[in-house]
């Protein structure tokens, strides 16, 4: 969205969990429990790679022989650097990382942009979080929450997931407003959690959500539907 700008595709994006600067995330968990967590996330991506074998043949031209390249895997990192760099052109896993930061291009985006994070995250950590980029870009909202984990966003005794919701309306809402003959000024009211940085001002409809966190047995919700746009007061 960010290196697109005008010229991207869609009308708008949700992003969840958004890593922002992988080569933070990856300083942070090679480090965490003496890298033992890193290499266990390595350990998954190797399973879910052997089970989809056939889907990566295709790629043996760019990456060589799959069978050696299995065994060279062990972290994320190692993912990265001898799949997904040379399928996508880069030179290395870090050459990757840094080219396609999505926090170097926040103040680009042109699109209301919706990201979702947690701030107790164990993999996207709280630090990455560009909080300056996303105040000053007035197309971007940065909601976060306190204790949804890595895309966990539970509530509740049933550990209910609760952001598909507000993802939803956001994208149904940003397609009525596309829809919508009239465009005129209309404002956009998106209270997410407790620690919302910033909404943006160019959609028809309210949506309020108030912190449905994992901690809250309930939630208070006004529906997309009960909110339409502001009729000018009349003199």
């Amino acid at each position: 969205m960010g290196r697109k700008k005008d010229k991207a595709l869609v009308n708008g994006i949700v992003g969840i969990c958004n890593p922002f600067d992988m080569l933070h995330i990856e300083e942070y968990a090679k480090n965490l429990g003496f890298g033992i967590m890193w290499r266990i996330f390595g350990d998954h991506m190797l399973k879910v790679l052997r089970e989809h074998l056939p889907a990566f043949r295709p790629l043996e031209g760019k990456i060589g022989p799959l069978e050696e390249v299995l065994k060279k895997i062990h972290t994320p990192t190692d993912f990265d650097d001898y799949i997904t760099s040379a399928t996508h052109g880069y030179g290395t896993a870090h050459d990757c990382y840094r080219k396609t930061a999505s926090a170097a291009v926040l103040c680009h985006i042109t699109k209301p942009t919706l990201f979702v994070n947690s701030l107790d995250d164990p993999m996207i950590i709280h630090t990455v979080i560009p909080y300056e980029e996303c105040r000053e870009n007035a197309n971007i909202i940065l909601a976060t929450s306190s204790c949804s984990g890595h895309l966990g966003f539970f509530r509740g005794w049933k550990l209910e997931q609760w952001l598909s919701e507000p993802a939803l309306d956001f994208v149904l809402c940003l397609e009525t407003y596309h829809h919508s003959q009239s465009k005129n000024n209309c404002s956009f009211h998106f209270i997410f959690t407790d620690d919302i940085i910033r909404g943006f001002g160019v959609l028809g409809f309210c949506l309020l959500y108030t912190s449905p966190s994992p901690r809250d047995r309930t939630r208070s919700r006004m529906p997309s539907s009960a909110c339409k746009k502001k009729k000018k007061k009349k003199k």
